[in-house]
């Protein structure tokens, strides 16, 4: 039974990982683009037959949007372990709106679906709003069906209860302010005269909590409980930077927060700053403006609705880009960033999360690796790239250890310590989210230098390979490897160089044209960073002088169905578990330095004159020419004395 369940959860996991969408930190799927492979619909959706209805929930993942836990997905798919009394939007009090719109299929949309119907629905459930949204395509032709459920006007839900039973209040944007600790932004507006402003429509407010107004208030003269301005400066230009700063919080319209989508740009009544809407449900629920997060949300009013925020949420009118420009501490970053041209992207539109190494930082590197960055190499350009993620993560989602995704698609840990401190993979963060128009950025005391951006001689040094690296330079090839390109790397130890027979290295030494031809011998093309891609091969040429073979086998280590595990091997030498992207190519660890063959199987045989009797035998009965063909054999051999 237990085996049964093991395999229910399997399929099912598999099937909703294989139709999840392509999420932000982890699956890339941004708005503004489809979260599918081809136009909406998910590329493992084409083997099912012409009808179908997929329901989920959303995926599961590590940092992103994202509904239900684990925990959660397997209690009611397995026991039903959640008593079901009803969901909240199922009760009283709550009203539904729908909306349908049509669109049609891209071209490449169309070469997929043919003319069969498909069905995906999702549904997400943010503070007081439950939405459904069912995609069905027929043919060319979409049809995009939104239903949203929320507390009737007049209610809202019970904080023990969830059930949306709670009347109302019927106050004003002013009074909801008092009501809900946010004093100090009611007394900034009315300091202002922007009170009369919210008369006139209705509004979304963020209004900061108290403590961070206070706090903030030294840097905008402004003293809230005086309702007056407390000047060191023109008083125009002190009065002009607060309604910039007070205005910046101002939404013209009512968006609760079921209204609010992941990377939604807010207008403010600022008209030189816009809001960045963030919504994240792991590793925990939550939904940021500008990286600060909404901390008391949907504070109703006849006037609009008030969302509290931890902090003053500062304007925002300068890209990421401009924000590195106008910064003495990043000269060298603006540097590289332009000659990798990853500067075009960060001028642009966009939502990113940049790790920015100071000035500092770039200068803690060996000068060959701040040459290598300053040289806008593909080398380099992969060491910025692996600061720069495709999506917005602010600070205040990252809780104990997370992971993410950079725009190369490599895995990256972000860290919260016991003490608070934040890391982006061993890289203090040491200022987090400075907002741009297009992201954050995190300041960061260390320049990240992952595996995949190094090349090959220094993951080699990394590896305990240095004798393999000095090696190299004996025999001339350092340049060689260093501009090497779309390569397999079987790399020895170097405990497989002292396996060699005594005197063996010292002669190699000797003779670095030999030496030269051994190591070639460990090189090969293409580059073939998965295990598993190897069983592709029989064999693989090698860049030595004769492109001998290196001959690749798997062997699994049982016939169980559910054991996956294989030991894979070149010239019979195992790998080791994991292979190691470069720059150019990539690694495999191997155990024993890799010998080029010395001829076919009779040749061998016929050197070593132990095998005198065999050789002889297999001569006479004709086995001999099978052992010189091109075929592949595995010989056991008896000695003469057998």
């Amino acid at each position: 039974m237990r085996l049964l369940v093991l395999l229910i959860l399997v399929l099912v996991c598999s099937g909703i990982h294989a139709r999840r969408r392509k999420d932000r930190h982890g699956n890339h799927a941004r708005r503004g683009k489809s979260p599918w492979k081809h136009s909406w619909i998910d590329d493992s959706l084409r083997d099912f037959s012409p009808s179908i209805t997929v329901r989920t929930s959303h995926p599961l993942d590590v940092i992103g949007r994202g509904g239900e836990s684990l925990e959660d997905f397997l209690n009611r798919l397995i026991v039903g372990i959640r008593v079901n009394h009803g969901q909240w939007y199922e009760g009283p009090n709550v009203c539904s709106s729908e909306k349908e719109e049509n669109s049609t299929a891209s071209e490449k949309g169309k070469e997929i679906i043919f003319h069969s119907i498909v069905k995906i629905s999702t549904c997400d459930e943010v503070a007081d709003t439950y939405r459904c949204i069912t995609k069905t395509q027929v043919g060319d032709d979409i049809t995009t069906h939104t239903k949203v459920f929320e507390c009737c006007d007049g209610f809202e839900r019970d904080d023990v209860t969830g059930r949306c039973s709670t009347r109302r209040a019927t106050k004003d944007i002013m009074a909801v302010l008092h009501d809900a600790g946010a004093i100090e932004t009611a007394s900034a507006l009315r300091s202002l005269d922007l009170n009369k402003l919210l008369t006139r429509g209705k509004f979304t407010i963020f209004a900061p909590k108290d403590e961070s107004f206070k706090s903030y208030k030294p840097k905008t003269g402004i003293h809230a409980d005086r309702n007056m301005v407390m000047v060191t400066k023109d008083d125009n230009e002190v009065i002009n930077k607060l309604e910039q700063l007070i205005s910046n919080h101002i939404v013209t319209g009512v968006y609760k927060t079921g209204d609010l989508l992941d990377e939604q740009i807010l207008n403010t009544t600022n008209p030189l700053s816009t809001l960045r809407i963030n919504i994240y449900h792991r590793p925990k629920k939550l939904i940021t403006a500008n990286c600060v997060p909404i901390s008391g949300a949907n504070k109703r009013a006849t006037n609009g609705v008030v969302h509290v925020v931890d902090k003053v949420l500062e304007p925002v009118s300068l890209t990421l880009l401009e924000i590195i420009s106008k910064n003495p501490q990043f000269t060298i970053l603006k540097t590289v960033l332009s000659k990798t041209g990853i500067s075009r992207d960060l001028r642009g539109a966009g939502q990113y999360t940049l790790f920015a190494p100071t000035d500092a930082a770039f200068r803690k590197l060996n000068r060959k690796f701040q040459d290598k960055l300053l040289s806008g190499s593909p080398c380099a350009t992969d060491i910025v790239k692996s600061h720069l993620l495709p999506f917005v993560i602010c600070s205040s989602v990252i809780v104990s250890k997370s992971v993410s995704r950079d725009i190369l698609g490599q895995r990256v840990n972000l860290t919260r310590d016991d003490d608070n401190k934040l890391f982006f993979n061993d890289a203090q963060i040491t200022r987090p989210d400075v907002m741009g128009t297009n992201g954050v950025l995190h300041v960061i005391d260390e320049v990240y230098l992952p595996e995949q951006a190094m090349d090959v001689l220094d993951v080699a040094d990394e590896l305990e390979a240095s004798k393999f690296t000095e090696l190299v330079e004996k025999a001339g090839l350092t340049k060689m490897l260093q501009d090497l390109t779309n390569f397999t790397l079987f790399l020895p130890t170097n405990e497989a160089f002292k396996k060699l027979p005594e005197g063996t290295l010292e002669d190699l030494k000797e003779d670095p044209e030999s030496l030269a031809e051994l190591l070639k011998y460990h090189l090969t093309k293409p580059d073939i960073s998965c295990r598993d891609e190897l069983t592709k091969y029989s064999s693989l040429t090698s860049l030595d002088q004769d492109n001998n073979k290196i001959h690749i086998n798997s062997y699994k280590h049982s016939n169980f169905f559910l054991d996956n595990k294989f030991t894979y091997t070149a010239q019979c030498v195992p790998l080791s578990q994991k292979g190691h992207s470069t720059c150019g190519g990539d690694v495999h660890v191997v155990e024993k330095v890799l010998m080029p063959p010395r001829g076919d199987l009779l040749d061998i045989l016929s050197m070593d004159k132990d095998f005198g009797t065999f050789v002889k035998m297999a001569k006479i009965s004709g086995v001999a020419e099978m052992l010189q063909g091109e075929s592949e054999y595995t010989i056991f051999a008896p000695t003469n004395e057998v």
